[in-house]
């Protein structure tokens, strides 16, 4: 996963994102990605 495939997939659904996209790295192990995306209206 990158922005650009998340913010791809947000568009496909028809969505906006509610919140920034946020992503942590765990002690050079691994990452961890919030994606909050709100139903388009």
């Amino acid at each position: 996963m990158d922005e650009a495939l998340l913010l791809s997939l947000t568009a496909e659904l028809g969505g906006d994102l509610a919140d920034s996209l946020k992503t942590t790295v765990v002690q050079g192990l691994r990452c961890m990605t919030t994606w909050v995306v709100r139903k388009g209206r």
